[in-house]
């Protein structure tokens, strides 16, 4: 038996004794004593890991790669080809990447590492690197890069709003390294695997139009009649460039001398997970003044609040209201997203007819699901119950738009560490994030 189908099983059977646990709550109209409430979120925990185990194995399998639906058109070639050049490519730019911190530090490169360098035109004296966030120009580029995230991270789209023209030697830049760091950021933030991220060449501030024509409509007319004329009121919200830093990561001495370390893979992980952190929490709690517009805040701002029944409680009934209070519209790819802690307690709720409103998706070969929509975790929101807070997210999650200026700059700090023999890098990106409500309310947040 493979690892995929032990750790798909071994998740049936946990979720089989949550509901066993709870239904005997139910039927004993009482809540879990402390020793019930440990085991089960032991339970819980052992779940959640069996589920991340199996999504692992899946995305890692043979077939996993390339554009869905190729195979009937060339049999598997275009998707075997592209992981070809991919790989070469991965190995061409680790080894470069690689050879670039070692020659930063003093440290002797081997021919492998020069070789890499000058086929990929990469300085490797130099102090800083440009990192390209994508690549239109080149064949392999961007388009493989944007494959290889879709593969592993299925419900996340990516959409350059226009085709960057980089300037000589900035289309050379490690794009090996830059896939690393952006799937570290994909895991880490779920703000950028529900929403919709779009890059800009540029970072001049960009002006979204939005308008709210709902209070209209057509209108039924004679003969020989002349239509009345009714404006469209449009708005604007302005996307600027924040500046965002992972501040200073120190690398071991010895991790640069080790030949078999991959340091580009390591520095990528280490930077993108600070990031990541700061990102996304101001992708969900920014105040939009001078940074990101969350969306948790925009919904507070723009009254797209529900309330909740009791102020220090969760129920099903809140969930049903809150997903009733947005807009038949936008109800469809509607999705959930609240705090993990939160989803814990979802998952011991019914409905009025006695069905559990969470679903685990084994049998239908999908995630999870709330109320039969995708539900996303998300670190940043509120994770407890009582006045005031804000647990749970719902609607068309992709009206938030997240910018981010499509270059990276990696910088080598040279002295800082000495005395610590470690060495320390920085990276500095600019991003911005605001919903795109224009009064339609396409997302709203449940209040207590």
């Amino acid at each position: 038996m493979n690892a995929r189908k032990e750790a798909r099983e071994l998740a049936g059977r946990l979720s089989k004794r949550m509901r066993e646990m709870t239904d005997k709550l139910h039927a004993e109209n009482r809540t879990f004593n402390a020793s019930e409430q440990v085991h089960w979120d032991q339970i819980n925990d052992d779940y959640n890991a069996a589920i991340r185990i199996a999504e692992s194995h899946e995305r890692s399998q043979p077939g996993s790669e390339g554009l869905p639906g190729r195979d009937d058109v060339d049999h598997g070639k275009g998707k075997h080809n592209r992981a070809g050049k991919r790989s070469r490519r991965a190995e061409l730019e680790t080894r470069a990447v690689n050879g670039w911190v070692r020659r930063q530090h003093g440290k002797r490169i081997s021919k492998s590492h020069g070789e890499a360098a000058r086929e990929l035109g990469i300085d490797l004296r130099h102090n800083e690197l440009e990192l390209s966030l994508y690549r239109t120009t080149n064949a392999g580029g961007y388009a493989d890069f944007r494959d290889m995230v879709v593969d592993q991270f299925p419900r996340v789209e990516k959409r350059a709003m226009s085709v960057m023209k980089l300037a000589q030697g900035a289309a050379l830049v490690p794009e090996g390294f830059m896939r690393n760091f952006e799937v570290a950021l994909l895991a880490y933030g779920q703000m950028r695997d529900a929403c919709d991220i779009w890059r800009t060449a540029e970072g001049n501030p960009i002006p979204w139009p939005v308008t709210n024509d709902t209070v209209n409509t057509g209108s039924l007319i004679s003969e020989n009649t002349t239509v009345s004329e009714v404006d469209v009121t449009v708005g604007q919200i302005l996307f600027n460039a924040y500046k965002f830093t992972s501040n200073m990561v120190k690398v071991p001495v010895e991790l640069m001398e080790d030949s078999a370390f991959d340091l580009s893979e390591e520095l990528a992980n280490l930077l993108a997970i600070r990031l990541a952190r700061i990102l996304n929490t101001k992708y969900t709690v920014g105040s939009g003044a001078a940074e990101p517009m969350g969306i948790v805040t925009a919904c507070v701002n723009n009254s797209a609040t529900t309330s909740a029944l009791s102020a220090t409680a969760l129920s099903a009934d809140d969930t049903i209201a809150l997903w009733h209070s947005v807009d038949p519209l936008y109800r469809t790819g509607g999705a959930y997203m609240c705090h993990d802690t939160i989803l814990k307690n979802l998952r011991q709720l019914k409905d009025g007819m006695g069905r559990y409103i969470w679903s685990n998706g084994l049998d239908k070969g999908r995630p999870d699901t709330l109320n039969d929509c995708p539900v996303y975790i998300n670190q940043a929101m509120d994770s407890t119950v009582s006045s005031g807070k804000n647990t749970l997210l719902f609607g068309q999650l992709k009206k938030y738009k997240i910018r981010e200026v499509a270059t990276m700059r990696l910088r080598r700090l040279v002295e800082r560490f000495a005395d610590a023999d470690q060495e320390g890098y920085v990276s500095f990106m600019r991003a911005d994030g605001n919903l795109l409500d224009a009064g339609t309310h396409p997302v709203k947040v449940l209040t207590h």
